[in-house]
């Protein structure tokens, strides 16, 4: 079994964001990813932004579940291992089986081969703790608490719940980590046809008239955005 072309696409763009401090939004909108199914570059996108995110809250969990600090790794070994863990930890859908084979084989393939076995075991052990899956923020009277779940800084959730209080800051950092909805600006009326005919799903802006929110497809990829005719 191969690596997907999704999984393979994600490594590659988070080992260039580690290595060559490059932007994600950028490597997501490259030709690379064009040439991806739509499926493909939908779990690219979710993949690479998911680890992004919640990067510190993974390592916390990797660091737990490995025999090595996680400063002595290679770079591609934890970039694999964060891949794994996302999947197996934020996205119920992907099998358990599927996330963690072909993250070991992202090790192999970027010549980490003595590495595979580490991965495997780490990646198996997050899998077989029952409390590693993703939940909602607790409830938590401790900032600490609070910043480790939703990978935020621990000054930062310390600075909200004194200016704020800490239901407020539990809140925010919530909405911090949502996922943010693709709003676009129609720039002529017959734009919003036009995306439809190309499959895009619209439903209205929050607050101006010719605003959309995107609900599904890629609006970059239709004859209206290319024209000028959206703004994102």
């Amino acid at each position: 079994m191969s690596v997907s072309p999704s999984r393979a696409t994600a490594f590659d763009i988070l080992l260039r964001v580690e290595q060559q401090d490059a932007y994600a939004s950028e490597l997501l909108h490259s030709s690379r990813c064009a040439e991806l199914s739509l499926a493909d570059r939908a779990l690219a996108t979710e993949l690479v932004m998911g680890v992004l995110r919640w990067r510190s809250a993974l390592d916390v969990r990797i660091a737990k579940a490995s025999s090595q600090p996680l400063h002595k790794l290679d770079i591609e070994v934890l970039t694999a291992l964060r891949l794994g863990a996302y999947q197996l930890g934020w996205l119920d859908r992907i099998p358990k089986r599927a996330a963690i084979f072909e993250s070991v084989e992202l090790v192999k393939k970027v010549r980490k081969r003595s590495a595979a076995p580490f991965a495997n075991a780490v990646l198996r052990k997050l899998a077989d703790t029952s409390e590693f899956a993703h939940e909602s923020l607790p409830q938590a009277a401790d900032p600490d608490e609070i910043a480790t779940a939703s990978s935020h800084p621990s000054w930062l959730v310390h600075r909200w719940a004194s200016h704020y209080g800490m239901e407020t800051a539990r809140r925010i950092c919530a909405y911090d980590q949502s996922i943010p909805v693709t709003t676009i600006r129609l720039r002529s009326p017959a734009a919003e046809q036009e995306l439809q005919a190309e499959g895009i799903e619209l439903a209205p802006g929050n607050f101006l008239v010719d605003a959309r929110r995107v609900i599904s497809g890629d609006v970059t990829k239709t004859k209206a955005y290319n024209a000028g005719q959206v703004a994102i």
